[in-house]
């Protein structure tokens, strides 16, 4: 599986890049924000949505979606790890206890994007009917045997289900990903029967953190641990994806933020800050994804100088500082680094 997936990001860097347009208000007046792993992360000067521009083209996206058997967390360096199997699991909690709130008579529940299944499982065991669909056929092929048809192959915005199916739809980390959220959402409400509910988890990238990062990190260094290219192509904040959701006729009902997994976090900044210290040191274009892991490959079995590891220890230190420091205070004033949005399509 391991040459799969680097003949897969082979494949991938090698297709052309593609040039768009804001996907919330059609303008194309961006300002640079920082470049990540060869990335342009860029924001709307007119309505301030964060997204990658210039980005992969939605069959290079495909490509390393199909190929690696983790689905998105695998492209995106997301670690299976213990720990974060609990956060994914309060984080769906905190779905349920919305949709107890919101609809509280709610039977049919499908899950876009819904990976390994996990919150279909959750969903079975609070008495609903789940379906799902994903892009990974990995992950379809394994579920479509306890679940059957109700578990789709995802290809495209299209969702292979009839108009008014469900009394909820939930996106878990999925519409960051997404080429076309905007035809997507609509997508979603054609599903939702009259006064179904929608319920979306995404990074938050107008929390404290990654604001305060940017500020002090980003603007000065370059180096930024929110954005995730490629596999996030968009990063949204409070204010965008309502306005977002209002355009695909879902007004939002409750909005509320959370913290990202910490260990994940501490480690993207510190990966961010020693991407940047290099390119700083040597300018040149990024180099394919394949490539990069391939030099990490053969370089893994040199040892190397304990004295060497010192600076990035002290890193790592300061990055777990900053978020120990700064997550419980986005926690009381509710400007955590992820989002957890009810919103209702219209009875």
């Amino acid at each position: 599986m391991g040459n799969e997936i680097l003949m897969a990001r082979r494949t991938a860097q090698a297709m052309p890049l593609e040039h768009v347009l804001c996907a919330l208000c059609d303008a194309s007046d961006e300002e640079l924000l920082v470049t990540k792993k060869g990335f342009r992360v860029v924001r709307c000067r007119r309505c301030r949505l964060v997204y990658v521009n210039p980005r992969p083209q939605a069959e290079a996206l495909a490509v390393l979606y199909n190929a690696a058997p983790e689905g998105h967390g695998a492209v995106a360096g997301e670690a299976v790890h213990p720990g974060h199997e609990r956060y994914k699991m309060r984080k769906f909690q905190r779905a349920v206890a919305f949709i107890r709130a919101y609809q509280p008579q709610a039977r049919h529940v499908f899950d876009l994007g819904c990976a390994r299944g996990a919150f279909l499982a959750l969903a079975a065991s609070q008495g609903w009917v789940p379906y799902g669909s994903d892009v990974n056929p990995h992950f379809v092929a394994a579920l479509q045997r306890q679940y059957g048809p109700r578990v789709q192959l995802q290809q495209g915005t299209r969702l292979a289900f009839p108009d008014a199916a469900f009394d909820v739809v939930t996106l878990f980390d999925t519409i960051e990903h997404l080429p076309a959220p905007l035809a997507t959402l609509h997508e979603v409400r054609r599903v939702l029967r009259p006064g179904g509910l929608c319920v979306i988890t995404t990074p938050n990238v107008e929390g404290l953190f990654p604001r305060c990062t940017y500020r002090f990190l980003g603007r000065t260094l370059g180096a930024w641990e929110h954005p995730t290219p490629p596999a996030h192509l968009y990063q949204f904040a409070p204010h965008t994806l309502r306005a977002l959701l209002d355009r695909a006729g879902l007004p939002p009902v409750a909005m509320r933020t959370f913290g990202i997994y910490p260990p994940y976090t501490a480690l993207q900044l510190e990966n961010a800050v020693i991407e940047a210290i290099k390119h700083r040191r040597s300018p040149k274009p990024h180099p394919p994804l394949a490539a990069t892991s391939h030099r990490k490959d053969a370089a893994a079995g040199a040892p190397a100088h304990p004295l060497r590891k010192l600076p990035r220890l002290g890193l790592r230190v300061a990055c777990w500082a900053l978020v120990g420091s700064l997550y419980p205070l986005a926690r009381l004033c509710d400007r955590s680094d992820a989002m957890l949005v009810a919103a209702r399509k219209p009875a």
